[in-house]
């Protein structure tokens, strides 16, 4: 298994999933762009959507996080929704290295 996170490395978006009948891939998968591959068996799929607004998107995040603050809400998702994320990825790094399943 290979994963990969950096805020200053080389710009790549991209995120693949291969299981054992199958993959998925997203590439590319951010910025405002995005075709998703599909393949099981022999069968292929593509299929692109070329109308995204990544601007629009980082502005509604900063909109509803300062909304949050300013009517003294909570916000979601929150550390511990962070901290699941973390629990999950450590989780497939571990079944990938003993490729059995994990409890979470």
């Amino acid at each position: 298994m290979i994963s990969s996170s950096s805020q200053n490395a080389y710009e790549d978006s991209q995120l693949k999933i291969t299981g054992t009948e199958g993959q998925i891939e997203l590439h590319p998968a951010f910025h405002g762009e995005c075709v998703l591959h599909l393949s099981w068996g022999g069968l292929s799929v593509r299929v692109e959507h070329d109308v995204f607004d990544a601007e629009r998107e980082m502005r509604e995040e900063f909109d509803y996080f300062a909304n949050r603050l300013l009517a003294d809400e909570a916000v979601f998702p929150d550390g511990r929704h962070g901290l699941q994320d973390i629990r999950i990825i450590r989780a497939i790094h571990e079944t990938a290295d003993t490729r059995g399943p994990v409890e979470l």
